[in-house]
């Protein structure tokens, strides 16, 4: 019984570390639309009515006015933040890369609830970006970046 006494304390240190080490927010989830010009990524809720309204968006280009971008936060602390979700999009023809910035201010919240908040990039804006090559989500809480995921070829 002794001999298992160590190895039972060593797992119980390891998982207290590991919960300690957790991010204090995380983006669960990022989703990519076109929308047409009247916002609407979607002429339903259905998810396949979506997908199709989607790959008709690609087909037709002229129909659409912009690119939104849908992103799933949840924080795990209790602090509430007020702080910014912010897109990078790296844009243009070929190797040609820019780099767009659009900020979105964020209430407290709570705690284990995750949160969905839409960044919509429509008009000149969406116009002067041309082709998206890749994108990067973060969440900020002042200069202090809490959370980001980025596309695969960020």
């Amino acid at each position: 019984m002794r001999p298992l006494v160590p190895v039972i304390m060593v797992w119980i240190a390891s998982c207290l570390i590991a919960q300690a080490e957790k991010p204090q927010a995380e983006i669960l989830k990022t989703l990519r639309h076109m929308l047409d010009s009247q916002g609407r990524h979607s002429l339903s809720p259905s998810l396949l009515d979506r997908d199709a309204y989607q790959a008709h968006l690609r087909r037709h280009p002229e129909e659409v006015s912009g690119v939104g971008f849908d992103i799933q936060w949840k924080l795990r602390n209790r602090v509430p933040v007020i702080g910014t979700l912010k897109v990078e999009i790296r844009h243009g023809d070929g190797y040609t890369i820019g780099e767009f910035t659009k900020s979105l201010n964020l209430g407290p919240v709570k705690k284990r609830r995750s949160q969905w908040r839409r960044i919509a990039i429509k008009g000149e804006e969406y116009a002067r970006l041309g082709k998206i090559i890749a994108w990067r989500v973060s969440l900020w809480d002042g200069e202090t970046e809490l959370a980001h995921q980025e596309s695969f070829l960020w």
